[in-house]
C-alpha cells in the first residue's frame, strides 16, 4: 500500500513538471512571436530618408545624349603681331639760310669743277615785321616736324639753330646720311617788284647731270605739297624753276624740292606770312602734300 501510494505521488510529480514546462514553452512562444511581430512592423514602416540617388529614366539619358552641347564661351587672347607695321617715311626739312654768311666755296654737285658759295646770304625780310627770312624758315621747319612727327613720319632738321654754319652741300649730305625718302627745303622770297606774290618751288630738270632720276619724283613731290598750300591758303600758284646750279638739290640722293612759300617783299603776302593762323595753315597744309605724295607712291 505504501509502495502505491510513493508510487502515484512520482507519477504526479513528473505530470507537474511536465505541465510546468509545457506552460513555461507556450509562454516563450507568446513572447517570440510578440518579438517577430514587432520585428516585421519596423521592416514593412517607411523607411528612414538617407542620402538617395537620383535615378535618370532612360528616355531623359538618351535626350541629354543626343542634344547639341551647351558651348561656354572663352577668352582668347589676341596673338601677338608677327610683326610690326611698317613706319612712315623719313623726311628731312631743311631752314634754308642761317645767320652766318658764307662766301667761300664747294663744288656744285658730286665730281664738279665749278664752285659755288657755300652760304649766300642770310635770306630776305619781311616788310611787314621784319623778321627775317631764316627765321622765318626756322620756325616754319619746326613746326612742321612736330606735325609729320605727329603723323608718325621721322623727321630730321638740317639745323636747329641759327647761329650755325651749315652749307647748302652739307645739308644735303645730312639727308643722304639720314637716308630721307624726300628732302624738303623750307624758304620764303623777295623781289624788287612788290606786286609779285604766290607760290613756287625749285626742283631739278630731267637733264640735270647730278639727280636726274630723281627730277621726276621731285616735280611729283613739289606739286603735292604747292596744290595744299594753296588750296589751303588761296595763294597764288606759280610755276616750278627748274635750277640745276643749286648745290643743296644737287647733293641729294632721294626726290628733292625747295618750297617758296611766298613773297616778303609783298605786303598783304608778308602780312600773312607773319600770321600765326596763316602759318598753321601752311604747316598743316606741306604735312597734307606730303601725305599725298607717298599715298600716291603707294
Amino acid at each position: 500500500m505504501k509502495r502505491s501510494n510513493a508510487l502515484t505521488t512520482i507519477m504526479f510529480f513528473v505530470v507537474a513538471v511536465l505541465l510546468m514546462a509545457t506552460v513555461a514553452l507556450g509562454i516563450v512562444t507568446v513572447i517570440r512571436n510578440k518579438a517577430n511581430k514587432g520585428q516585421l512592423a519596423q521592416n514593412t514602416a517607411t523607411p528612414t530618408p538617407t542620402a538617395s540617388v537620383n535615378v535618370i529614366p532612360t528616355q531623359e539619358i538618351i535626350a541629354k545624349a543626343t542634344a547639341t552641347p551647351t558651348v561656354i564661351p572663352t577668352t582668347t587672347p589676341s596673338p601677338t603681331p608677327a610683326f610690326s607695321p611698317t613706319p612712315k617715311a623719313t623726311v628731312c626739312l631743311d631752314p634754308g639760310h642761317q645767320l652766318t654768311v658764307d662766301m667761300t666755296g664747294e663744288p656744285v654737285g658730286p665730281g664738279a669743277d665749278v664752285s659755288v658759295e657755300r652760304m649766300r646770304s642770310m635770306g630776305t625780310k619781311n616788310s611787314f615785321d621784319g623778321t627775317m627770312e631764316y627765321e622765318w624758315n626756322m620756325q616754319m621747319a619746326d613746326l612742321v616736324k612736330d606735325e609729320l612727327r605727329r603723323r608718325g613720319y621721322t623727321v630730321v632738321l638740317t639745323r636747329e639753330s641759327n647761329d650755325v654754319n651749315i652749307s647748302n652741300k652739307e645739308r644735303a649730305e645730312i639727308a643722304n646720311d639720314a637716308g630721307a625718302d624726300i628732302f624738303v627745303g623750307i624758304q620764303a622770297d623777295s623781289y624788287s617788284d612788290d606786286t609779285v606774290y604766290g607760290v613756287y618751288s625749285e626742283i631739278p630738270s630731267g637733264t640735270n647731270i647730278y639727280v636726274g632720276q630723281y627730277a621726276k619724283s621731285s616735280e611729283e613731290l613739289a606739286k603735292a605739297i604747292q596744290d595744299a598750300v594753296v588750296a589751303a591758303t588761296g595763294a597764288k600758284s606759280r610755276s616750278p624753276q627748274y635750277r640745276d646750279s643749286l648745290a643743296v638739290i644737287n647733293w641729294s640722293k632721294m626726290p628733292v624740292c625747295v618750297m617758296q612759300l611766298g613773297y616778303m617783299s609783298n605786303p598783304d603776302e608778308a602780312k600773312n606770312l607773319a600770321s600765326e593762323e596763316y602759318q598753321t595753315k601752311i604747316v598743316t597744309a606741306i604735312c597734307d602734300g606730303i601725305d599725298a605724295y607717298f599715298a600716291g607712291k603707294n
